[in-house]
């Protein structure tokens, strides 16, 4: 059996192939053509089936861009985007060394040496917040490393000192030549000082005995009840200046005597005689000079 073939025939099939191709990809670039929104993307599962899906995201995030037929379509970043979520973004990791190298404004990156996140700010890399490792300031105008806070005493005023990489506040003691704090220890003060309310001395209470002893230091002005004879021993850290303040009480008995120290300073007239009446009280004053006490009066019988 012969079979013949016929060119023409040959070339009638090939011709209608290259029509059904290109019937589909018309077929393909008018589905392309019909994605008029950029919210959707269209999956052809055959040459006439199409899928539309749709793609979704919270506004300001992400934006499409149809680019036409025969052209990609464009996923971006919206401007000033938002991320949406409760739990956390993490930003580029690394050590100092592992800085960019040509770092521009606004990079943010956690520093994994200094543990702190820090950002390029006006040209320089500064901490943003310390890190749970304690980093804390990690940089201070041309001071680096890990900074550390120490107090000093130097100098006439309250300043401000740094060296290395410890910046030292230094508050000195008040004195005659310095400002300062006030602390508890002897301070000499210059100029003239004004007080709002009232400056004194908290009346202190001395111990009875058959010697009483009166450190004024704290003391400056002091109450005791005497409940026998007794003796007044010679007082202790007066200061040059110092005016100081007794005030005696007789017991319930009364006629109690009171005699004196070496240092307690009468002059011609002689010490006192307390009054003698049961619970009454005499206040005796004297100013010193820093080693005797001179007795400036008494007011008796209260």
């Amino acid at each position: 059996m012969t079979t013949t073939i016929v060119p023409g025939n040959i070339l009638d099939g090939v011709n209608a192939s290259r029509s059904a191709i290109r019937t589909q990809f018309t077929n393909a670039a008018n589905d392309v053509n019909a994605l008029e929104a950029p919210q959707y993307v269209t999956l052809v599962s055959s040459p006439t089936i199409p899928n539309q899906r749709t793609l979704t995201g919270t506004s300001n995030q992400i934006t499409l861009t149809d680019g036409g037929a025969g052209a990609a379509v464009t996923l971006t970043l919206s401007t000033n985007p938002v991320l949406p979520g409760t739990a956390s973004m993490t930003v580029p990791i690394g050590s100092v060394a592992q800085r960019p190298g040509t770092p521009v404004n606004g990079m943010i990156r956690y520093n994994s040496d200094n543990s702190v996140l820090e950002g390029y700010i006006a040209g320089s890399w500064q901490t943003i917040a310390p890190g749970s490792g304690g980093g804390g300031v990690s940089s201070l105008n041309s001071l680096t490393g890990a900074l550390s806070i120490a107090v000093g005493t130097t100098g006439t005023a309250f300043n401000v000192s740094a060296s290395g990489s410890t910046i030292t506040l230094n508050l000195p003691d008040a004195s005659a030549t310095a400002d300062g704090t006030v602390n508890t220890t002897t301070q000499t003060f210059a100029g003239v000082k004004s007080f709002g309310t009232q400056g004194y001395a908290p009346e202190a209470t001395l111990t009875d005995g058959s010697t009483i002893a009166w450190n004024t230091n704290g003391a400056q002005t002091a109450h005791v009840t005497i409940a026998g004879n007794r003796t007044l021993s010679s007082a202790t850290n007066m200061v040059g200046g110092g005016c100081y303040v007794l005030r005696v009480t007789q017991d319930a008995t009364g006629s109690r005597t009171l005699s004196y120290g070496t240092n307690y300073k009468f002059g011609a007239i002689g010490a006192p005689t307390l009054s003698t009446a049961p619970n009454k009280t005499d206040i005796i004053t004297w100013y010193s000079d820093g080693t005797n006490l001179y007795y400036t009066g008494i007011s008796q019988g209260f």
